[in-house]
């Protein structure tokens, strides 16, 4: 049968590299479920893994929790820590991601009577890789991108990529007043938390809880599908590896012809 692992963590984020933490983590390595998904022949194998995240103890859980079913697949549906699962997601669920946030951002622009081509929306700090496709995918649809940094140097050689590639030109800074004071949603790969309660705000950091109030955070995405299983939350990585199981090539495309929308996006979903 082909499969897909789902790997889940549930408890507060740590870092444990011992051999106590190595040996306390394979006892907190479980078998969740599995749900079948009839419509495209697919199983979903839903795993409990640590929410462990020093890298090589988070490997090797990865590792561990793959050997128990007794395969190496790819592509993996993780969810323990964005900030390291978006390493292992591969360029597929990486661009499927990028869209959704972009996507989230042009829905809820448009429930407030305004649109992504006419908004400013910042990225902090456009300098990360995580960052990379979400620029991109903002540059296809957006005319008022602002790129902050402190490697301006990058963002030079970004600006004239995205000038050449989508023919848009981001105003690119380092002053955080400036796009604080000056965008209307900002995309932040950074633990931001100003004292501006009409900022909305894209946390890529899924594990962050800002302590102040503002207008809008959003954190994740869920999908909607046509398919009979319905239990199952719809992520972007879990979308984004079933796809690519179907040899997905092209995101938006792909969404479209399998009549998958997104359902919902917010805070913790």
């Amino acid at each position: 049968m082909n499969s897909i692992l789902n790997l889940k963590s549930y408890e507060e984020l740590y870092k444990d590299s011992s051999f106590i933490g190595k040996f306390k983590d394979r006892f907190k390595i479980t078998y969740r479920c599995e749900n079948f998904i009839k419509d495209i022949n697919l199983s979903v194998v839903n795993i409990d893994i640590p929410s462990n995240v020093n890298p090589k103890s988070y490997y090797n859980n990865i590792k561990i929790a793959q050997n128990i079913m007794g395969f190496n697949c790819e592509p993996l549906a993780l969810d323990v820590w964005r900030i390291l699962d978006y390493e292992r997601f591969n360029d597929y669920q990486k661009k499927l991601f990028a869209f959704s946030v972009i996507k989230s951002i042009k829905l809820f622009l448009r429930l407030n009577f305004k649109n992504i081509r006419n908004s400013c929306v910042g990225v902090m700090d456009a300098g990360d890789y995580i960052n990379k496709y979400i620029i991109e995918e903002l540059c296809k649809f957006g005319n008022n991108v602002m790129l902050l940094s402190n490697n301006i140097d990058y963002l030079r050689k970004e600006r004239e990529y995205l000038i050449a590639e989508y023919g848009v030109t981001p105003v690119i800074t380092r002053e955080y007043e400036y796009l604080l004071n000056n965008a209307d949603f900002i995309i932040s790969s950074r633990n931001i938390d100003p004292e501006n309660e009409k900022l909305n705000i894209w946390y890529i950091d899924n594990r962050y809880v800002p302590k102040n109030n503002h207008n809008l955070h959003v954190n994740n995405v869920i999908f909607q599908v046509p398919w009979d299983e319905k239990s199952l939350k719809y992520t972007p990585q879990l979308i984004g590896a079933i796809l690519s199981y179907m040899g997905g090539k092209n995101v938006e495309e792909d969404l479209k012809s399998n009549d998958i929308n997104i359902d919902s996006f917010g805070f913790n979903l």
